[in-house]
């Protein structure tokens, strides 16, 4: 059933990765261009079972160059796909701390 899910949308030839078809719905949906806000894929999407609120939940995952997407097929409308931003994140993970640009 996930299998579904996750079928591809588009092809990006700069680094040779698929574009999942949910995420590239969403980034033909942001007003600017998603190129300079998101950047290239850099792995193919995958699935990971992992915990969300507690529960183990299936969430697809897409990593770009300035951003993770993921989509989780059970949250609400609206919010199935969702976007992480990496830098920030490296920021906390390397130096335990939030960055002061918040």
């Amino acid at each position: 059933a996930l299998g579904n899910l996750a079928a591809y949308g588009s092809y990006e030839p700069t680094l040779g990765h698929n574009i999942a078809a949910v995420f590239d719905n969403y980034l033909a949906g942001l007003p600017n261009d998603w190129m300079m806000s998101v950047g290239l894929p850099l792995t193919e999407p995958y699935w990971i079972r992992t915990n969300v609120a507690g529960v183990p939940n299936w969430v697809l995952v897409q990593a770009f160059e300035r951003r993770v997407l993921t989509y989780t097929p059970d949250n609400p409308a609206g919010w199935q796909v969702e976007m992480g931003n990496v830098g920030r994140a490296y920021y906390t993970w390397r130096y335990g701390v939030l960055p002061p640009w918040r």
